[in-house]
């Protein structure tokens, strides 16, 4: 656990709409700590205060983690260790996260997806957590070690699913 009982979490993606958000809300939340940033190549060794702002809204006051690479996931997965990461949340793309999100799973890291790769396999969960919450017993039965993987559904299905 992190300082004041908050837990460890890093965002997998930078520049991106979501993860973005991710930060926007993270930043000041009361149980979610963003202590790492990992990002492509062209934001790495960035601070995530210097990256280009993609939302409408005002940049919140932004601390100063350094934007980590997917190049070295052995290394990646020791310094996240080390950060006491608990939780990552990941928007990257498809092709990335097939790669990527499952092995974070395995070396024990709870890994909230948005890619859609996960999204039909039976053993990940796809949760709307207002409309399936029991979705999440699946975890249950997954074979990650200590980790998870969760899926989450496209940004279209939530308001589309919470009205039927």
């Amino acid at each position: 656990m992190s300082e004041l009982g908050r837990v460890n979490c890093a965002i997998i993606g930078s520049r991106g709409l979501v993860a973005q958000r991710y930060l926007q809300r993270m930043i000041n939340h009361n149980w979610l700590v963003p202590v790492s940033v990992i990002g492509s190549a062209s934001t790495v060794g960035m601070k995530i205060s210097e990256l280009p702002w993609s939302l409408d809204e005002k940049r919140p006051e932004l601390s100063d983690i350094t934007v980590k690479g997917l190049d070295d996931l052995d290394r990646l997965i020791t310094e996240l260790k080390a950060a006491q990461v608990q939780i990552i949340f990941s928007a990257i793309p498809d092709d990335i996260a097939i790669k990527v999100e499952k092995d974070l799973a395995k070396a024990g890291f709870v890994v909230i997806s948005h890619a859609l790769v996960h999204r039909m396999d039976n053993d990940i969960p796809l949760v709307i957590p207002d409309v399936n919450p029991s979705h999440l017993s699946i975890l249950k039965s997954q074979n990650f070690g200590n980790g998870y993987l969760i899926s989450c559904s496209n940004c279209m299905v939530v308001p589309i699913a919470l009205t039927l």
